[in-house]
């Protein structure tokens, strides 16, 4: 528990429902394993993201803000996400962030809905300090879910939710509801 895996870049990213995840040199791109009590609660991967979003905010001093289930947005663009999988009795919390990358970077189809932390803030980012801010902030938020104290958290969630209040369209295979 605890491992950290850290890429550069990587060549076959993926996201939700198994979605092309561009990963491009100059984003942090890693992986957590962490051992919950239950790797499957849905509430772990909103906890994370409140660690990392509040974690990019100290850092960058960028608005960065959540949106359900899994991405981390700034200036209504999406600059992160977040993917828990579940391999009992673990949880691999996958966890990437444009932070210096280049949106011109980033394949055709996602530049119009991607930024990067530097793009919008005018200035790069240290990635080591990127990284240990956003371990920092995960840690804290999994430490309270591992004492039971998530409601604190939860309520941070719904502070830097901008979905909560707003119709959403949620689509399943040919199903939109």
């Amino acid at each position: 528990e605890g491992t950290v895996v850290v890429a550069r870049e990587q060549t076959a990213g993926r996201g939700r429902l198994g979605r092309m995840w561009a990963s491009p040199r100059g984003g942090l791109w890693f992986s957590v394993l962490l051992r919950p009590s239950d790797p499957a609660d849905a509430r772990l991967g909103l906890m994370v993201a409140v660690g990392v979003a509040e974690a990019l905010r100290t850092v960058s001093g960028a608005d960065v803000r959540i949106t359900w289930p899994n991405d981390l947005v700034l200036a209504g663009r999406k600059v992160g996400g977040i993917l828990v999988e579940v391999r009992p009795p673990w949880a691999i919390v996958g966890i990437g962030v444009n932070v210096n990358v280049d949106p011109l970077d980033l394949p055709i189809e996602v530049r119009e809905r991607a930024t990067s932390l530097a793009a919008v803030s005018g200035r790069e980012c240290d990635l080591a300090d990127v990284l240990a801010g956003v371990l920092d902030g995960v840690d804290e938020v999994y430490a309270a879910y591992g004492s039971g104290t998530v409601e604190d958290v939860l309520e941070r969630w719904r502070d830097l939710n901008i979905t909560l209040g707003r119709f959403v369209e949620v689509r399943a295979g040919d199903r939109v509801v």
